[in-house]
């Protein structure tokens, strides 16, 4: 059995969002903390055929390609929560009519 380390990529915040990417071995993911929920993603990627890991520039297009999962994933969440609060408040004022 082959042991991974574990790649600590990037850690900041997006919006209202704590985040996390990471890679070990083959295996890059984000974790994301949003409102009191955990959300998570991941890619398998291999390096070019015949090479035993990916050089630093694909290892940085990887995790960009990460990231802007984890944003996507954000601002869907945002949007989400914005129309239905909208739409709470609309039929808040057709029951009030």
């Amino acid at each position: 059995m082959q042991v991974h380390q574990l790649k600590i990529l990037k850690v900041g915040q997006y919006r209202d969002a704590n985040f996390l990417l990471q890679r070990m071995g083959n295996a890059f993911q984000y974790i994301l903390y949003w409102e009191g929920q955990f959300y998570q993603s991941h890619v398998i990627m291999n390096p070019e055929k015949g090479k035993a890991d990916f050089t630093h520039a694909q290892e940085v297009e990887v995790a960009l390609l990460i990231n802007n999962f984890m944003q996507t994933t954000v601002d869907t969440l945002v949007a989400t929560k914005k129309k239905m609060l909208e739409d709470a408040k609309k039929k808040k004022v057709k029951k009030g009519k």
